[in-house]
């Protein structure tokens, strides 16, 4: 009795390994269609060196996989950008108006988004986020639905002016921070945080001289900056 129970278990993990193979080798041979690779947020910071640099759009680079079958010729595909109802912190993302999948010996291949720097200075938590999702709907856009897990990328983005995590501030140099204060240093030297003068350089002189014709600069609980 033993021996024949065992035989049926043996014959029942045969048949759902063979089955569980036969699943998966048409999972992979079917019909390609495209996913997102990660579903995970993609980030950019916008910092003192965009500022500097006038930098008001960011690359980003977004990985689309193929699944199913390698392809033989490119296809077109088409995103589209999906926020949130009545969110007010959606970052402003520009898309082409079509991408073309041409990596046919592979599964993935990089695209390349633009997001827009926000108009507001703020901090790491201040995130603007928005989703691309595949435009199925579009005439341009020439695969079917792909994997209900994978159909979309959230892009989050930042514009924190002084990252704390690159640079320490140095208040005996410059007195207390704040980003009205930081804004005038970078206009003034023309170059971001660590390459401005240790001491302080002119900058305090500079910013007398600013005051006497524009006024005095306001930090964020609207007193006066000061420089040591």
């Amino acid at each position: 009795m033993k021996t024949h129970r065992l035989l049926f278990v043996i014959f029942l993990l045969t048949f759902i390994y063979t089955g569980c193979q036969k699943e998966e080798i048409a999972f992979y041979s079917q019909n390609p269609v495209i996913n997102f690779r990660y579903n995970i947020a993609i980030p950019y910071n916008f910092c003192d060196t965009d500022y500097i640099k006038g930098n008001e759009y960011h690359e980003i680079g977004v990985f689309i996989e193929l699944q199913g079958k390698l392809l033989t010729t490119a296809k077109d595909f088409v995103l589209k950008t999906n926020p949130i109802p009545d969110d007010t912190m959606v970052a402003d993302i520009s898309l082409a108006e079509k991408y073309t999948y041409t990596a046919l010996d592979t599964v993935f291949q990089q695209i390349f988004i633009k997001v827009k720097r926000p108009k507001k200075i703020g901090g790491k938590n201040d995130i603007y986020r928005n989703w691309l999702k595949f435009d199925v709907q579009n005439p341009n856009h020439q695969w079917k639905q792909g994997r209900a897990d994978k159909d979309s990328c959230r892009i989050e983005v930042t514009y924190e002016l002084f990252p704390n995590w690159q640079y320490e501030w140095d208040k005996w140099a410059w007195g207390d921070y704040c980003n009205a204060k930081y804004i005038f240093m970078l206009d003034h030297f023309g170059v971001i945080y660590n390459e401005m003068p240790r001491d302080g350089g002119d900058i305090k002189t500079a910013y007398e001289n600013y005051k006497k014709e524009h006024g005095p600069i306001l930090n964020d609980d609207g007193e006066e900056i000061v420089f040591p």
